[in-house]
């Protein structure tokens, strides 16, 4: 039922595509142990995803070895980390590569509302129905112990968004920097959205250049996710495209931690996002 929903959410230009990791708080202390929910739909919106072993591949927090982020089984939320360091910490997530089929006018919605009109010139369009594989590949910043120190980096994801600018780290406003991979490559010319959880209605939008790096203003306080997609023509016989899927979610953080928790936002399932993270998950 689980990827029925998930291939109904892809096929539609107008449905609903972004997943992301969602951790119960952004700044939590050494040895907190920090929820994670993996959620798909609307950014800061959407539906709880549970864990589930045909999905995961790769759930874990990243540092000089991975450690897997534990949990049970169809359970809400997926996981739960316990970092032991301060500063920057990095929790990844890949899931296996799951198929779907769609009819060739959703296909081609698909392909324009996700920034991949090169994909037509790459290989026939014109079969019907379309085999799609697609792979989520989602990472998450938390800031451990509040030390707004540490940076960013490639943790072997198919595709990933690195951030070149710490979110945390003090002074951090006005813009951010990021780098997209795919396989460890720069990837360019692919559509980068930024969506603020106080502002859902308002993405920023840009592409990446030839090095694969992109800049955007964010610039406001809050929850943040950053989402793109690439495809490729499959590598598989059993479909004829292969198409990954990159999320980043974080937290800017603008003011003194004693000021923060004023800053909240109401979302729209009843939870209320403030500095320390989600409440009622």
């Amino acid at each position: 039922l689980l990827l029925a929903a998930v291939s109904i959410i892809l096929c539609g230009a107008s449905q609903a595509h972004d997943f992301w990791i969602e951790p119960g708080t952004f700044r939590p202390a050494v040895g907190e142990h920090v929820a994670l929910s993996l959620r798909v739909g609307d950014p800061f919106e959407g539906s709880s995803v549970t864990r589930r072993a045909n999905h995961l591949k790769r759930f874990f927090l990243a540092g000089a070895a991975e450690t897997p982020v534990s949990g049970r089984w169809g359970a809400e939320p997926a996981g739960l980390a316990r970092p032991i360091t301060p500063g920057l910490g990095i929790v990844a997530y890949e899931s296996h590569a799951n198929g779907h089929r769609m009819s060739l006018e959703r296909f081609r919605a698909y392909l324009e509302h996700a920034g991949l009109e090169r994909v037509t010139v790459l290989g026939p369009t014109t079969r019907a129905p379309v085999r799609e594989r697609f792979t989520r590949c989602a990472r998450t910043l938390i800031d451990v112990d509040r030390s707004g120190a540490g940076r960013d980096h490639p943790v072997g994801l198919p595709l990933e968004l690195v951030a070149e600018t710490n979110p945390y780290a003090p002074g951090a406003s006005g813009g951010m920097d990021l780098r997209l991979l795919f396989r460890g490559e720069p990837l360019a010319g692919a559509l980068v959205v930024a969506t603020p959880a106080h502002a859902r209605d308002k993405p920023i939008h840009a592409r990446t250049g030839g090095d694969g790096r992109v800049s955007l203003k964010i610039d406001s306080p809050g929850p943040w996710l950053v989402t793109t997609v690439h495809m490729i023509e499959s590598e598989s016989a059993e479909a004829d495209w292969d198409s990954y899927w990159a999320s980043l979610t974080f937290e800017l953080i603008q003011e003194p931690a004693s000021s923060a928790a004023a800053a909240t936002m109401p979302a729209s399932d009843g939870r209320t996002w403030s500095a320390a993270g989600p409440s009622g998950m």
